[in-house]
């Protein structure tokens, strides 16, 4: 098994935690739940290109 490297790992991290921010600083309901859900969509696809 592949492992992710440090940067990689910085990347997701801070990524999710932007995803989060973002998904709660909006009023929309909808648009909150879509950002959450791109940055888990996004968050996969690279973990799984680590993984095969």
């Amino acid at each position: 098994m592949a492992k992710v490297d440090a940067s990689t790992g910085y990347a997701l991290v801070s990524s999710m935690v932007g995803t989060v921010a973002l998904a709660r600083a909006v009023s929309d309901p909808k648009l909150s739940d879509d950002l959450l859900l791109a940055g888990k969509t996004q968050a996969k696809l690279i973990i799984e290109s680590y993984l095969g």
